[in-house]
């Protein structure tokens, strides 16, 4: 074999093995992770309310899954345990090593005898000299592949701690919103009221006028205007705490003033049983295959921790080529007369190797076994986290089903109600203004059909709210 192309056939790999590196530094360097974070306030004015946006509940949830920054968390965990899965499968391939080694030397050596005196000088350089090492595990004892199911089952971890977060994201903007729609009915229901406590304030006035009512009529009809405006005013209140609440799931980067542009009508029905509802919630629900995943990763764990006191096996092999040149001048004198005489040497050499090194741990003071007892305890507690899961996800599901059941025949009831308690008010006012009917007849009308909308709108609400809880326990939201 040429010694030159020995020389290119190590630079040859040794340029191979940087190429990985190289590529995988390329693939981490990329755009890094930006949020949408509101940036710190100069000013207390930088502090009000800059916009002012109507959202839908789909749009709502769309913002929140862009912006969210419990949501890009998992999604980073996510990335570093597929990273972590990557690192254990590179300890299946051999880890190659180049090492590059350039020296030279100057040496000046006086010989002196009896009839003679010797003086040499020598220079020698060693041409870069390569070696090219690899080391490969061929046997563990099963503690690779045991690393390997663990970090397997870490990455299914954290993808589904994604899943999680999404649908746990969806569930809590879908209950924001419905609060909000709630706050805003609440507000324009207290505000119907106080028109309506006005009315009734102004038909008072006019009967004391011709004699009909007394001052005490007025003076009560006075007192239930402002109770009305003291409802507006809690109305009010209660809007922007929804909003506010609304808005720090969305993570907007200026602050914004929401309102709910979707009308409030109740869902579709639910198709499934009670039974069937369970059944998929059973079978679709992220945290039940969770916790499963963490149980095999923890059993995984275990063992990989036993294997470390087996033996292990490693083929070792290396590949090297040394050049070496040496040249120099001496100088030999016999009675005064010197004989100068040069040197020059050239040595190239090309060395492989190849060899076995077995590792047989003899003790490590109990901790392999103390390492494998606790992940049997984390396997464990995911096992009971399972149970758990599952009887408080049963209950999940049974809760608003059940919910959502009562809520459907009451909506029916209420909207019943609210077009009698409208039609009972109509006509107590109609009697109060001939003078047939007492004040406390209209605001005894008036309360029930403050009543009877007020209880419409929490029922529908609570429809949708129980109906958005089935979906996200079923995984469907």
């Amino acid at each position: 074999m040429s010694p030159h192309f020995s020389v290119y056939f190590l630079l040859g790999i040794a340029w191979i093995g940087v190429l990985p590196s190289a590529r995988a530094e390329t693939l981490a360097g990329g755009q890094p992770l930006s949020l949408l974070a509101p940036s710190k306030p100069t000013t207390a004015f930088d502090l009000r309310t800059q916009v002012t946006q109507a959202i839908s509940l789909d749009e709502a949830i769309n913002q929140a899954l862009q912006r969210n920054p419990d949501l890009y968390a998992a999604r980073l965990r996510s990335q570093m345990a597929e990273e972590s899965l990557r690192i254990v499968q590179a300890k299946l391939l051999p880890t190659v090593n180049f090492l590059l080694n350039v020296n030279s030397a100057l040496t000046s050596k006086d010989q002196i005898g009896t009839d003679y005196t010797n003086s040499s000088l020598r220079w020698s350089s060693a041409l870069p000299s390569m070696t090219l090492r690899s080391n490969w595990t061929l046997f563990s004892s099963g503690l690779v592949q045991s690393q390997l199911e663990a970090a397997t089952a870490g990455l299914q971890v954290s993808t589904l701690e994604v899943e999680r977060q999404i649908q746990l994201l969806k569930i809590d903007v879908t209950r924001a919103y419905i609060a909000l729609q709630k706050a805003q009915s609440q507000l324009e229901i207290a505000k119907l009221t106080l028109a309506s406590s006005k009315e009734t304030l102004q038909d008072t006035e006019k009967l004391a006028k011709a004699r009909v009512q007394t001052q005490f009529e007025v003076l009560r009809a006075q007192v239930q205007v402002l109770k009305a405006q003291q409802g507006v005013l809690d109305a009010r209140s209660l809007k922007v705490v929804a909003q506010r609440d609304l808005a720090r799931y969305l993570n907007f980067a200026v602050p914004t003033e929401l309102s709910a542009r979707d009308g409030i009508a109740a869902s579709t029905p639910w198709l499934f049983s009670l039974e069937e509802t369970i059944f998929q919630a059973l079978n679709n629900r992220v945290e039940l295959t969770q916790a499963v995943s963490r149980e095999q990763q923890a059993l995984a764990q275990g063992n990989a921790a036993l294997a470390q006191l087996g033996p292990q096996v490693q083929l070792i092999s290396s590949l090297g080529y040394d050049n070496t040149l040496q040249f120099g001048t001496s100088i030999t004198n016999y009675a005064g007369d010197g004989i100068p005489s040069t040197l020059q040497l050239a040595d190239r050499t090309l060395t492989t190797t190849v060899g076995f090194q077995v590792s047989v741990p003899l003790t490590d003071g109990g901790v392999a076994w103390a390492s494998a007892r606790s992940a049997e305890a984390e396997a464990n507690l995911a096992r009971l986290d399972y149970i758990r899961q599952t009887n408080s996800l049963r209950f999940q599901v049974e809760q608003s089903y059940e919910r959502m059941q009562a809520a459907s025949q009451q909506i029916r009831l209420g909207q019943e109600a609210l077009q009698q308690a409208s039609l009972a008010l109509d006509y107590a006012r109609m009697r109060f203004r001939v003078g047939v009917a007492t004040q406390l007849e209209v605001l005894g009308a008036q309360a029930d059909l403050t009543q009877a909308r007020g209880a419409l709108l929490a029922t529908t609400l609570q429809y949708n709210q129980s109906y958005a809880d089935l979906r996200q326990a079923t995984g469907s939201l």
